[in-house]
């Protein structure tokens, strides 16, 4: 496959003045073809600091001759032939990246999710919990190694009875903190949400796990 630097050269090859001359790989990408295959073309190659070279006039000239165009045409079928399973292999590899990178950031959403969501999950949460599972599991099936969550992730915790204390902790320290933010913060003065808060904190307490 050709660089990039040769695939802008040549994309300015068609508009560049008749006398102005190009190395064979910028003519070559401009015309479709292989560069190994330009030789097999009748156009006058030129000879500069030992390298291949054409002048944009006699490629154009050879263009206007139809009787030769056929050349051309062969030419061009083959390289199309022989880049398309290339080609075809960047694409899926630019879109197996993509899907990676779309699967990290929706597994680093998942994991934030979790991380305040309310004890015991409700169907959402459970969502979230396959969710993140199956992103893994892709994640791993093009052999890359899913994100880590930050320590103290309940849901990673194998052992049910404990997952769910560690979930049930974490949520009353979530709830903790909001009290915590509504008492001291300027204008916090919502009496029932606070009530609510402090009622959801005694009803978890009263859990034993």
């Amino acid at each position: 496959m050709p660089d990039g630097y040769t695939i802008n050269d040549a994309a300015s090859f068609w508009g560049a003045p008749e006398e102005k001359i190009f190395p064979l790989p910028v003519v070559a990408e401009a015309l479709g073809i292989s560069r190994n295959d330009i030789g097999k073309l009748p156009i006058r190659r030129l000879t500069i600091d030992k390298r291949g070279a054409y002048r944009k006039a006699d490629v154009t000239g050879f263009m206007a001759d139809s009787a030769k165009r056929h050349l051309l045409d062969e030419l061009q079928a083959k390289r199309a032939r022989r880049i398309a399973p290339l080609i075809e292999a960047e694409m899926r590899d630019y879109f197996a990246r993509r899907h990676q990178a779309e699967l990290k950031y929706e597994m680093g959403y998942y994991h934030r999710e979790l991380d305040v969501a309310p004890w015991p999950l409700d169907d959402d949460g459970m969502e979230l919990l396959r969710n993140l599972k199956a992103a893994a599991s892709t994640l791993e099936s093009y052999g890359r190694k899913p994100p880590e969550p930050t320590v103290g992730a309940w849901w990673t915790i194998a052992d049910e009875s404990l997952r769910e204390k560690a979930h049930r902790e974490r949520y009353l320290a979530l709830l903790r903190d909001d009290l915590e933010h509504m008492n001291t913060a300027s204008g916090a003065n919502d009496a029932s949400m606070r009530q609510e808060i402090e009622r959801e904190i005694e009803k978890l307490q009263q859990y034993t796990i």
